[in-house]
């Protein structure tokens, strides 16, 4: 039986989805929902993980879900608003570690995290922040928000911000850990070129300790299919 809770951990709103209740500590993974989303968004994926006895931590994400107010909401359509969202989600990241590695129920060592397309960017970001972190899948994501200004030809004036954010992901902090990419081979909005630059980029510095693997998936554009969230079940079955 799927045991579905609705938390405030600090100021984070989240649902805490987990199978029955075991006297063993658990492992933990923290879902990041995508731009524009909210943590309902991401329920139907979670009782696939709750169901291997992994409990999954999945929060609303700064000026989203249950932390939107209406101006909130208009602001998102303009770009430069993402910035203050995305270092937001970060921190709670690194709030919900220290809240699991601090619980009597959950497996500090055992923390696993997966979020997609903004969540995703967050994925890596954290991964490079916080060796605590076991291992991740990152969905729709790209690696780079420089290289997403330019994919999608924003002003050169606001490529300054974009630069800052490129700042938190740091390729050569998150190996050996296991990381799993997933993105559609057509996806308008995070270009798969970009994140298969990013693996070459990365896969000598695992060499036989640890494990990279893109996956793309043809005809598939910005969503989540079925297979990604079968692939991600698999994962963190054998890497969490």
């Amino acid at each position: 039986m799927i045991h579905m809770e609705k938390l405030r951990i600090h100021d984070i709103p989240l649902y805490q989805v987990q199978a029955s209740r075991s006297p063993e500590r658990c492992p933990v993974v923290i879902a990041l929902h995508g731009f524009g989303e909210n943590k309902e968004s991401l329920l139907p994926y979670a009782e696939h993980l709750a169901r291997q006895g992994i409990t999954l931590l999945i929060p609303d994400a700064p000026r989203h879900g249950e932390r939107a107010t209406g101006e909130d909401r208009m602001a998102l359509a303009s770009v430069h608003k993402i910035t203050p969202i995305l270092l937001g989600l970060l921190r709670d990241v690194t709030t919900l570690v220290r809240h699991v590695q601090t619980s009597e129920v959950f497996d500090g060592k055992r923390i696993g995290l997966t979020g997609v397309s903004m969540g995703g960017v967050v994925t890596l970001a954290a991964m490079t922040r916080h060796p605590e972190i076991k291992t991740g899948v990152a969905l729709l994501a790209i690696d780079s928000a420089r290289k997403f200004a330019r994919h999608h030809q924003f002003s050169r004036i606001i490529w300054p911000v974009f630069s800052y954010l490129d700042r938190y992901i740091d390729s050569k902090r998150i190996p050996p850990r296991p990381l799993l990419l997933l993105n559609g081979a057509n996806d308008p909005v995070m270009p798969v070129q970009c994140i298969r630059e990013f693996v070459q980029e990365t896969k000598h510095l695992y060499r036989e300790n640890g494990k990279i693997e893109l996956v793309e998936f043809p005809g598939v554009g910005h969503e989540v299919v079925p297979e990604m969230v079968a692939r991600t079940q698999d994962w963190f079955a054998s890497h969490l």
